[in-house]
């Protein structure tokens, strides 16, 4: 196998799971939807917004690939190829932290709302 589809490929499967991270948010509502709703769950979602990401796990997994790579005698492309995938899988890792964080954010935001969130 190729120097280049070793790199590739985890990194293709990294910004897959980046892109499938994003997608918003659907609350699951028990009976029926009062008529604040949807104005309720615009202000929630803005709120969870504030959470940011901190590229501390792209840092730390760019890092640990690069180190990876040395200790096993990689050349210095096979390093910084390393500290690449390593950074795009661990910026897709907090990626997915994040919205799991801003889910539940607008969840209880809705719940505190009155809203009869189930899920």
């Amino acid at each position: 196998m190729s120097k280049f589809v070793k790199t590739c490929v985890p990194l293709c499967l990294a910004m897959m799971l980046t892109a499938c991270a994003q997608k918003e948010y659907e609350p699951i509502i028990d009976g029926p939807v009062s008529e604040t709703y949807e104005q309720d769950l615009a202000e929630c979602r803005e709120i969870s917004e504030q959470k940011q990401t901190t590229g501390a796990n792209a840092a730390t997994s760019g890092v640990s690939g690069g180190l990876w790579a040395g200790i096993f005698g990689g050349s210095t492309s096979d390093i910084v190829a390393s500290v690449v995938v390593g950074s795009a899988i661990g910026a897709a890792d907090e990626s997915a932290q994040v919205k799991g964080i801003r889910d539940r954010l607008v969840f209880r935001c809705l719940r505190g709302r009155g809203h009869n969130v189930i899920g």
